[in-house]
């Protein structure tokens, strides 16, 4: 799909916790007929403490392209963490 204006596109979410509530987040939008990149993502913040999570959604963005890579994490001293995945 192609315009000669600008448009707007949202992309959001959605979940309920375990305890009933609606949490939300955007998902970036992507263009799949662009090439596809390498590039390094830093995460600065990670959660797992007092009844919060983070989860990772990985995907690439272009059609047909599987989704690879390695996620390596870091404490704030910025040694090597290990974690166990559940």
């Amino acid at each position: 799909m192609s315009s000669t204006t600008s448009i707007v596109v949202v992309s959001l979410r959605l979940r309920y916790n375990e305890r009933g509530d609606l949490l939300m987040t955007p998902v970036p939008v992507t263009n799949e007929g662009a090439p596809s990149t390498t590039a390094e993502i830093v995460f600065p913040i990670v959660v797992d403490r007092a009844g919060f999570t983070t989860q990772f959604v990985l995907f690439s963005g272009i059609t047909g392209q599987r989704t690879a890579g390695t996620m390596e994490f870091f404490g704030p001293d910025g040694q090597p963490m290990n974690l166990t995945i559940r």
